[in-house]
């Protein structure tokens, strides 16, 4: 699993298309960036805790770009991989910006992942 920041492009002149996460609307929860297809299973178990949870959450694609949880996904014949990200406007700048409440979001679903994570069965069948 990796934690990291994502693009928050939620200003003027970008259009809702090319939108990737917005600020204020929680943490985003990946399903695929240019590094990895995350594990369906361990998107569907932090989904889920998110609604059960009640912890604000929003649908990551990043159509570029990666952690190492795509080099990590690639090991020894394949290891469920998976990112939570904490959107970010003006990534990379000397302006980076995100939301409290999108940083807690992420602190929280994290949190209740790890309560959680031995519930998960993400076996390949």
């Amino acid at each position: 699993m990796a934690v990291d920041v994502t693009i928050a492009n939620d200003f003027p002149g970008m259009g809702d298309q090319d939108a990737v996460s917005k600020l204020g609307e929680g943490v985003a929860i990946k399903i695929m960036d240019g590094s990895l297809i995350c594990n369906p299973k361990v998107v569907t178990h932090f989904r889920e805790l998110a609604e059960k949870k009640k912890i604000k959450h929003q649908m990551e694609i990043l159509p570029f770009g990666g952690t190492d949880a795509g080099g990590v996904q690639r090991l020894h014949g394949g290891i469920p991989s998976f990112t939570l990200s904490v959107p970010c406007r003006y990534v990379h700048t000397v302006n980076e910006t995100v939301h409290k409440d999108d940083v807690q979001a992420a602190v929280d679903l994290l949190k209740a992942y790890i309560e959680d994570a031995h519930n998960g069965d993400y076996t390949y069948r």
